[in-house]
């Protein structure tokens, strides 16, 4: 299960660069008003308006009817002016803005189908965690969390199996030599 999250989280990467090449060349302003891309709210506006064009089609109370609709009331009316702003003064390429949109859309569905995945990895990896009886013990240890103890056990087994620390020191020894 670590292999599988380690290959969604390299995916996910990939699809971040590209929301940056993306936001780089059609909006370069939007990260400016979102710090966060991957916010709620910035989410529901990408999946509605994402280009520059499609802010200013939308409007402030436009953009304010989608979050409302989704209740979220910690963005407001002073983020909604400053995003109109941003797409008025975009230096955003503006040509091939439907293919933008597509791409967008085909981003955000790649992005949302990931986070799934990588959340049902994350269910298996602490489901299957508690059903090791020494993984609460390491799961005890103070800065250790369950992607070290899964990748842990899921290395050297049963920790049983072993009489003594060193055993184990040695075994890791022999996996770092390999990697």
């Amino acid at each position: 299960m670590t292999n599988n999250r380690k290959r969604l989280i390299r995916e996910l990467t990939q699809i971040k660069n590209r929301f940056a090449r993306w936001f780089a060349i059609y909006f370069p302003e939007y990260l400016e008003v979102f710090g966060d891309y991957e916010s709620k709210s910035s989410m529901l506006l990408l999946k509605e308006a994402c280009t520059p064009e499609a802010i200013l089609t939308l409007g402030v109370d436009g953009i304010d009817q989608i979050w409302r609709r989704e209740k979220l009331r910690a963005v407001g009316k002073k983020r909604t002016t400053t995003l109109c702003e941003a797409a008025k003064r975009s230096i955003g390429l503006k040509k091939g803005s439907s293919d933008a949109e597509i791409e967008m859309k085909m981003l955000l569905q790649d992005y949302e189908y990931k986070m799934t995945q990588l959340d049902y990895i994350m269910d298996e990896i602490e489901r299957l965690c508690k059903q090791i009886p020494e993984s609460e013990q390491l799961l005890a240890i103070k800065g250790i969390g369950v992607i070290t103890v899964a990748g842990f056990l899921g290395d050297i087994g049963d920790v049983r199996r072993f009489e003594s620390p060193k055993q184990i020191q040695k075994l890791a020894g022999a996996f770092f030599k390999r990697e």
